[in-house]
């Protein structure tokens, strides 16, 4: 785990050109330098130099970071900002009294005991309504594949079940095994302890399998996988996959059970838009409409934040309106995250569903 101090090279790499603000829609709604990563690196570059405390005020800014990862992509130089921003958020939780007191309360509420406990428990009341389905035999699978669900696998066992039947049809054995949360939550908060057990908790798990890739339906989860637990070797190497990118590339087609119009929220962290797509003209009898500013930040990481949300309510009203104005039946996005954030968006007015939930509940599979 890399400190704040190891990212000083980085830190003056910045050029201070100014792109970032253009892509942060944090800046976009403050125009507060002090709010977007320029200006978030000369305050850090003073707390490395000693000539600045960590402190509240700092911490304040720090917070307002929404993970979305638009500044790494607009950077000219590629610095990735958000492990910078986390890096010193974990050193005010660790290093500062106010620190100490937001962390005591993120590591009890994310703790084993207390996280872990509450998914166990929401998946076996799923379970009561939603029975285990089970997976159909394979004379002969092209590949052998793991299914990453995420946290909702948990709450939502039956959609886990209809992604592994999809699997299936495009003749792939899915091995069963229980895994956790990839640990976006834990970085959301900067609890990096947290997320580093969690982590090596499920790449442990991954070892002790024989798989020719990890498939998942979130667009963070793979975002984790990918970036944050082997440095882009999974994709690299072939070994992650989207579940609509196989189905892009392959010869499955859905029919919709009745007319209907979707819109579709794209995930900051989605990298298969193309793919995605495809998917959507996959399904027949479904009319898409594409909403103002669709790959905008649905905002769910400043939530976290009591001291982030008034100026995050302000992101989150924008998207909400941007959703209601399409006039679609159903808005679908490919992140957990964003499913809870696009719902907010709109106070529950939209019905909202994960695609592969849509796919699931609105369609037939041919």
């Amino acid at each position: 785990m890399k400190k704040l101090e190891d990212f000083k090279e980085e830190i003056h790499r910045c050029s201070k050109c100014g792109i970032c603000q253009h892509a942060c829609p944090v800046y976009q709604e403050l125009g507060n330098d002090c709010a977007v990563s320029r200006g978030q690196f000369i305050m850090l570059d003073g707390v490395i130099k000693g000539d600045l405390k960590l402190n509240k005020n700092i911490n304040k800014y720090l917070d307002l970071c929404l993970k979305c990862n638009k500044c790494k992509s607009a950077c000219p130089t590629g610095i990735d900002v958000v492990q910078i921003i986390l890096s010193a958020k974990y050193e005010y939780l660790k290093n500062t009294f106010w620190g100490n007191l937001e962390n005591a309360m993120y590591s009890f509420l994310e703790s084993k005991f207390v996280f872990d406990n509450f998914l166990n428990f929401a998946g076996m009341i799923s379970r009561l309504f939603r029975p285990k389905k089970n997976q159909k035999k394979l004379e002969c699978s092209r590949a052998k594949a793991v299914y990453w669900g995420g946290c909702v696998e948990k709450f939502r066992p039956d959609v886990r079940d209809y992604v592994i039947e999809l699997l299936n049809k495009m003749n792939i054995e899915v091995i069963d095994v229980d895994l956790g949360c990839c640990g976006m939550p834990f970085l959301s908060t900067g609890n990096l302890d947290r997320f580093e057990e969690q982590k090596q908790e499920n790449l442990k798990k991954l070892e002790e399998l024989e798989y020719d890739f990890i498939v998942t339906d979130c667009a963070s989860c793979e975002y984790v996988l990918d970036e944050l637990y082997t440095n882009g070797d999974l994709k690299k190497n072939g070994k992650l996959k989207s579940i609509y990118e196989l189905i892009a590339e392959s010869d499955l087609e859905f029919v919709a059970k009745k007319p209907v119009a979707i819109t579709y929220h794209k995930p900051c962290h989605e990298k298969h838009s193309d793919e995605i797509k495809k998917v959507i003209e996959k399904c027949k009898n479904v009319e898409y409409k594409e909403m103002n500013d669709y790959d905008s930040c649905c905002g769910l990481a400043g939530l976290e934040h009591l001291s982030t949300i008034k100026t995050v309510s302000r992101i989150i009203k924008k998207k909400g309106q941007n959703i209601l104005d399409v006039g679609a039946d159903i808005l679908t996005t490919s992140c957990v995250g964003c499913f809870v954030a696009t719902k907010i968006s709109t106070l529950f007015k939209q019905k909202t569903k994960r695609l592969v939930t849509f796919l699931k509940e609105e369609c037939r599979c041919k």
